[in-house]
């Protein structure tokens, strides 16, 4: 009996190690722009290497970043189908060769900041970028050429992609979008 009891503490244990467990605890003024404070607590199995999402190869890295950060589109990992995120809404052409991607009105960054077109135009940017050397810019290159992305108005980015590339949406998924003001 003992040994089915220590047997059942180590699942207990492990379970509780393994578990990702996210705790926010934050203050929100009236007007929805974030105030300094709060708490975010994030249990993780090991640390984060970094915070920096240009870099994060490891995933607790990557854990973090996508707590921090937000991206165009999520993948919802039950049904596998896109979700807006930053992205209010997207369109494909009809060759499968360009991406027009409309932001959501009013977004801003934590600190009250606008986020608009000219940030995801810089994000992309800066993972492509061969001097900063991001592990993410592979997902952006076909056979050997990069997409390329271009901002229309304050709330409409496009992308063209060297070639067609029927799951493209999914490439607006877990890259953060930085703020330029900030970074450049």
């Amino acid at each position: 009996m003992k040994t089915l009891l220590k047997a059942v503490w180590v699942v207990v244990a492990a379970c509780a190690v393994a578990a990702f467990v996210v705790v926010i605890s934050h203050a929100a003024s009236r007007d929805g722009i974030g105030v300094p404070g709060g708490r975010l607590s994030v249990a993780q199995r090991a640390e984060a290497k970094t915070l920096n999402p240009l870099l994060a190869v490891d995933q607790p890295s990557r854990d973090v970043s996508s707590l921090l950060m937000a991206d165009l589109v999520h993948i919802n990992r039950e049904t596998q189908q896109t979700e807006p995120a930053l992205a209010e809404s997207w369109r494909a052409s009809s060759d499968g060769r360009r991406y027009t991607v409309e932001l959501r009105k009013g977004l801003r960054f934590s600190d009250g900041h606008p986020l608009d077109a000219d940030d995801v135009v810089f994000s992309f940017k800066a993972y492509l970028d061969e001097k900063v050397g991001s592990p993410q810019r592979d997902l952006l290159m076909f056979d050997g050429h990069p997409l390329t992305v271009s901002k229309r108005s304050p709330t409409t980015v496009v992308f063209d992609l060297p070639q067609p590339y029927p799951a493209a949406e999914r490439l607006f998924d877990g890259l953060a979008i930085l703020p330029k003001y900030l970074l450049e």
